[in-house]
C-alpha cells in the first residue's frame, strides 16, 4: 500500500529498512536517517519536544490489527 502511494506520487524510496522495534525506528528518524510510519503513541514525547513532526498522508486509510492478552 505504501509503495503504491509513493509510486503514484512519483516517489521512489532510496532505501527501505524494516525493523520490529518502533523505538529503534523512532531513534533512527530522530537521527535524520529517514522517515517512517509509526504509531503516535511511540512518538508522542518526540512530537511534544519538537524532535519530530507529523505529515498528513491523504488518500490512505491506515489500519492496524491488535490483539488482547490476559493472564489465565
Amino acid at each position: 500500500m505504501i509503495d503504491e502511494k509513493l509510486a503514484e506520487a512519483g516517489l521512489t524510496p532510496g532505501a527501505v529498512m524494516e525493523l520490529r522495534s518502533p523505538e529503534a525506528m523512532r531513534k533512527l528518524v530522530e537521527a535524520g536517517v529517514g522517515i517512517s510510519f509509526l504509531p503516535r503513541l511511540t512518538i508522542r514525547e518526540s512530537l511534544a519536544s519538537g524532535a519530530l513532526k507529523t505529515v498528513e498522508v491523504r488518500g490512505v486509510a491506515f489500519e492496524r490489527e491488535i490483539g488482547v492478552a490476559w493472564r489465565r
